[in-house]
């Protein structure tokens, strides 16, 4: 009894979140017209990509999704930017191909929107667990770097001429990251974590992947600050960033995650050798709560 009452109370608590960021999100139009081609393009990569998960398969393995995210996982999501879009958008802005790379890419969801929408790119995943059943078809298992670690497996979109490549590890492991180094040993101008979002898990995948890594001109994206803790960890990580680049700055927003409208805001850092928080408002791209960190 008292645990179907905790349930509903949580149910309605939630409507009430949910219902609070709609209103929120019709604060924030955006009219840029190279966003809204991203957005369109997503949308349609998204609708052919049909399950990225189902239910067997979450209950195999649930890829680090929580429950209330798997129920939206495969649902439309409406025009509000997600990370995706703005990923597609901000990238045009480093002056070099695309060297990304995602930690914690789970079901490939955001990795699968990139590689529809770059080009000439080096896209890299990095996830603890295999590939996700329904985005194998993305990789060619069988073309496997030769002498290189079995778990590490590689792809070619011959449309977009962009070279793929996973590897499957842990990012608390100093070895099994030094291996991924090793691998890959040019260095990163787009990096995108999203794997533990604990302070001693974020720090240790910065030094362990991260730290030495980025490219002299890089975007470095974080998301859900809203975990405790973790908005505190990304300033650390930002203030250590400092000390090697004469020209860093940091933007945080409230934007869209994987699943749109179907869960609250996210709150995302944005670091990078760009003055992105200038860019935004010169591009007129609204988005929630947006600041620059000094």
């Amino acid at each position: 009894m008292i645990k179907d009452i905790e349930y509903k109370y949580r149910k309605l608590i939630n409507i009430f979140v949910l219902f609070f960021y709609k209103i929120l999100r019709t604060f924030y139009k955006n009219n840029n017209s190279e966003l809204k081609l991203i957005i369109l393009k997503n949308r349609k990569t998204l609708s052919e990509a049909h399950s990225l998960l189902s239910e067997n398969q979450y209950a195999e393995n649930n890829y680090g999704i929580p429950g209330n995210v798997f129920l939206s996982i495969n649902k439309p999501i409406d025009s509000f930017p997600t990370y995706s879009d703005i990923f597609i958008f901000i990238s045009r802005y480093l002056n070099k191909p695309i060297n990304y790379l995602e930690i914690g890419v789970s079901v490939l969801k955001n990795y699968i929107q990139m590689n529809e929408s770059l080009q000439n790119s080096n896209l890299t995943c990095f996830d603890i667990n295999p590939i996700a059943p329904n985005s194998l078809f993305i990789f060619n298992e069988n073309n496997k770097r030769e002498n290189s670690n079995e778990n590490i497996f590689t792809g070619y979109n011959n449309e977009n001429e962009n070279v793929l490549s996973y590897y499957k590890g842990n990012v608390l492991d100093r070895e099994e990251t030094g291996v991924f180094r090793n691998a890959h040993n040019s260095k990163f101008n787009f990096i995108f974590s999203d794997a533990l979002h604990e302070h001693d898990a974020v720090i240790t995948e910065y030094k362990n992947i991260i730290k030495g890594n980025l490219d002299e001109e890089f975007i470095l994206y974080f998301d859900d600050l809203d975990f405790p803790g973790l908005e505190n960890t990304i300033n650390l990580i930002y203030s250590d960033i400092k000390k090697e680049y004469k020209d860093v700055f940091c933007t945080t927003f409230y934007i869209n995650g994987w699943v749109g409208q179907h869960e609250k805001l996210h709150k995302n850092a944005l670091i990078s050798t760009i003055d992105f928080y200038e860019v935004m408002k010169k591009e007129k791209i609204k988005l929630p709560f947006i600041r620059r960190w000094i």
